[in-house]
């Protein structure tokens, strides 16, 4: 895997983005791992939209 923390502007140049929340990644991670289990019939599409309503707790 690869990630980077900015981008190339045509001229050669490297920004650095603002950092992502990590609140963020990780509901969008959860949001992306429920999908696949629907997707590969491991997991009900009702029960992923009942789970995705939950409310996680701050850490």
């Amino acid at each position: 895997m690869f990630a980077a923390d900015g981008a190339f502007l045509p001229d050669g140049r490297f920004v650095t983005l603002p950092a992502v929340p990590g609140s963020l990644l990780a509901e969008g991670f959860r949001r992306a791992a429920l999908r696949f289990l629907v997707k590969n019939e491991a997991l009900a599409d009702e029960l992923r939209k009942r789970m995705v309503a939950w409310a996680i707790p701050a850490s």
